[in-house]
């Protein structure tokens, strides 16, 4: 009975750190990172702070026609 419980625990924890991961707000989103990657292909886009992440997705996100250069600008 006590590993059941145990087991059912551990279940839970692993499974509210995994959905914790996947809406982590210091990283780009699946389809940001693509954009950004064409944008900016030689950019380092790991380990990115969350500043830089929230700086990235509004230039992703703006009217800007020189996404590239702004994303580098960002992350130097």
């Amino acid at each position: 009975m006590k590993r059941s419980i145990l087991a059912a625990a551990a279940l839970t924890f692993a499974a509210a750190g995994a959905a914790s991961a996947m809406t982590d707000p210091g990283l780009l989103s699946a389809t940001d990172l693509s954009e950004a990657r064409q944008a900016a292909p030689t950019s380092d886009l790991s380990g990115l702070t969350h500043e830089q992440v929230r700086a990235i997705e509004a230039v992703l996100y703006s009217s800007d026609e020189n996404i590239g250069a702004q994303i580098r600008a960002i992350l130097n």
